[in-house]
């Protein structure tokens, strides 16, 4: 009885092997028509990079978009819009409101006492190493006719600074205001 359970288990275990063999057969020609099929996609991609490598490819490029800070009096008038993105300032006067640039305090406090300071010590930092020369800060103040159209402020610099030229701004162009109000 021990010489026919032994080959009872000899038998199931040569049709486990035969039933092991025919699975793996069966799935290697599966996988060589994988592997065919896989070929066929790489010889169409290939084309595909050799046909588009001749070609400009134009890769869209997300704009950043301006963050718009109104500068107000302290009673609450809307002298002027600040456009902000990360690499400069704009400020352009509301329409209804006019500044002559001629006035004070815009060329001695903003533009020579902030801005011209500002710009003078990026200059330092660059000639130390700190700052590229690419990111002194540089500004240009646009006017029509002496009245006030716009300043844009290149390469500002970090929120400290843009704190300081946006309060400055606005305390500028308030004292402006109020002596158009006298008048």
């Amino acid at each position: 009885m021990a010489k026919s359970n032994e080959r009872e288990a000899k038998e199931e275990s040569l049709k486990k092997l035969v039933n092991l063999k025919s699975y793996l057969e069966a799935r290697l020609r599966s996988l060589e028509g994988e592997v065919e099929q896989i070929k066929s996609f790489l010889d169409a991609v290939d084309e595909a990079v050799i046909s588009k490598s001749f070609q400009k490819v134009e890769v869209p490029t997300q704009v950043e978009e301006e963050q718009v800070i109104p500068l107000r009096t302290r009673s609450g008038v809307v002298l002027a819009k600040m456009y902000v993105r990360s690499d400069y300032a704009r400020i352009k006067p509301e329409k209804d409101i006019t500044f002559n640039v001629a006035t004070p305090p815009f060329n001695t406090f903003l533009v020579k006492r902030i801005l011209e300071t500002m710009q003078k010590q990026d200059e330092k930092k660059m000639k130390k190493g700190e700052v590229e020369p690419d990111k002194i800060l540089s500004f240009e103040v646009n006017d029509k006719n002496g009245l006030l159209s716009e300043i844009v402020i290149n390469n500002y610099g970090d929120d400290k600074r843009l704190m300081e030229l946006k309060s400055s701004a606005r305390w500028t162009l308030e004292k402006m205001y109020e002596k158009t109000l006298k008048k």
